[in-house]
């Protein structure tokens, strides 16, 4: 019984999604906004990050929730793009997790967490289960 609950919170079930040139972003059946970069991304600026801001109110109705991105292939991220990530991260998300694989990711999200930290949790993750269950676990 257990593993049949935990497949249904780990299971994207999606309830709205918008495919967008760098991306895609979906409200998920469990509560969790997501973002999944485009595999060829490995940066994004800041008029794509006022893009994805506007997305997020969208398809939440401008009421935050859990959010999951997936960082995996990011390799730098500005400054403007950094500290615009701390500023408004709160708009969108209650809690924020990161799933990253290299030290140029946690590095990213280590310069946002100090030199710039969002209004709400964050926290980087090696899986989409960690991810996922991390955000479960501050409702």
């Amino acid at each position: 019984m257990l593993i049949l609950l935990y497949y249904f919170w780990v299971m994207e079930l999606v309830k709205k999604e918008m495919a967008l040139d760098f991306g895609k972003v979906a409200l998920l059946e469990n509560g969790i906004l997501s973002f999944v970069a485009a595999a060829n991304l490995d940066t994004i600026t800041l008029s794509q990050l006022e893009e994805l801001l506007a997305v997020f109110v969208e398809i939440t109705d401008g009421k935050p929730m859990p959010f999951y991105s997936d960082n995996t292939q990011m390799k730098s991220l500005g400054h403007q793009e950094r500290k615009y990530i701390g500023d408004n991260l709160h708009l969108f998300a209650t809690a924020s997790a990161v799933k990253e694989n290299s030290i140029s990711v946690r590095f990213i999200g280590n310069a946002i967490k100090h030199v710039f930290p969002p209004k709400v949790p964050m926290q980087m993750f090696k899986t989409k289960e960690e991810a996922f269950d991390w955000l479960g676990s501050l409702e």
